[in-house]
């Protein structure tokens, strides 16, 4: 879903998706720009007072650290961990 709608509406969301959704973004602001610019979002509720960009620029980068992953360690679709669970 687009971040904007994450952001804005999260417990509206599907919760598998939302959830999953999240941490991979999370993995991604801590990897990319570290614990002190996520500990600025964490306080502020800020994107773009923590990374200086806009929410859409913020996906964007995601979005591209997301299809640069090798495929074999990319997780299973929602619709698999729906089907087996968490394994």
């Amino acid at each position: 879903m687009p971040l904007f709608q994450l952001i804005s509406s999260f417990y509206e969301q599907d919760d598998l998706i939302a959830y999953l959704q999240a941490g991979s973004v999370v993995e991604y602001l801590l990897e990319r720009y570290g614990r002190d610019r996520f500990r600025v979002l964490w306080r502020s509720g800020a994107i773009k007072e923590a990374y200086g960009s806009s929410v859409e620029s913020i996906e964007w980068e995601w979005a591209a650290w997301l299809r640069s992953t090798p495929v074999e360690l990319r997780p299973v679709s929602t619709a698999g961990l729906r089907r087996i669970g968490c394994r």
